[in-house]
């Protein structure tokens, strides 16, 4: 896996807890991406972590309009033993780009902060969305802000697959909160959707996602586990994240969704409690 010291306080890099959150999720896809496109990719991360856990046929393709940026992923792909071919970076606009004609089955996007675009993060979405191939295990993965841990959601979004709001302080330039949502290709409507709320949990050092003694790791692998466990059953598994997970119907919500409390015990002596069931 990435060293922690790869995983920088940059601008121009998706961090930790973040990067093992995508990880997980796309590695229990049921079936195996042949193509990934990670839109603003930044300094390749994700890809190369994507890499280095999974499958070495899958095709990574990068899309990010810095120069140093794609530099610096290029670079990385070379120490990491990466061939060419296997993961490409393309140094364009990608709101200009065709990246339709990737046809990718997964697409990922951490946006740009606020400051470094002139786009607002529901375009960001649509642009994720677009390009997927009409398959059943397409997904696009969009990280999007979350101020008071409250993401937006429009009444089109029929093809939510589940939501996760993450604690404050993950990305290096805010306080406020970020949420991941997964979508199915279009034409894939979903009739509920999951929420799992990590909003609560104590993060100390946002960019590593490391905590101190008396604080809470991410539960990256159990969220995971949570969706995977959604996808294949369309019901909660209450032995996993206890009390941190809900379904909704797009449609009868107000276009928010919004922390629904937290369990009264941590996540890591509910788990224990749980696991004795």
């Amino acid at each position: 896996a990435l060293s922690e010291a790869e995983v920088a306080r940059s601008s121009h890099t998706t961090n930790r807890p973040l990067v093992d959150l995508v990880t997980d999720i796309v590695n229990g896809i049921p079936v195996r991406p042949e193509n990934v496109l990670d839109i603003a990719c930044g300094e390749g991360t994700l890809m190369i972590d994507l890499w280095l856990n999974g499958p070495k046929d899958t095709t990574l393709s990068g899309i990010d309009n810095n120069q140093q940026s794609s530099d610096i992923a290029l670079a990385r792909f070379g120490l990491h033993g990466i061939k060419e071919g296997v993961a490409r970076i393309a140094c364009a606009d990608a709101t200009r780009w065709p990246i339709g004609e990737i046809k990718p089955d997964v697409t990922l996007i951490d946006p740009p902060k606020p400051t470094q675009t002139r786009v607002n993060h529901m375009y960001w979405e649509s642009l994720a969305r677009t390009p997927l191939t009409p398959k059943i295990n397409a997904r696009a993965l969009v990280f999007c802000p979350a101020p008071k841990n409250v993401v937006t959601v429009s009444p089109d979004e029929k093809n939510l697959e589940a939501v996760i709001l993450l604690p404050a302080r993950l990305n290096s330039e805010t306080r406020d909160g970020v949420a991941l949502k997964i979508f199915t290709y279009f034409d894939n409507h979903c009739e509920k959707t999951l929420v799992i709320d990590l909003s609560d949990i104590k993060i100390e050092h946002f960019a590593l996602g490391t905590h101190a003694s008396n604080q809470e790791s991410l539960p990256t692998k159990e969220a995971a586990k949570a969706i995977t466990d959604w996808r294949k059953n369309r019901r909660i598994s209450k032995k996993i994240l206890a009390g941190r997970q809900r379904e909704i119907v797009i449609s009868e919500i107000d276009g928010e969704i919004k922390p629904f409390g937290t369990p009264t015990l941590k996540h890591e002596t509910q788990k224990a409690i749980t696991d004795l069931l």
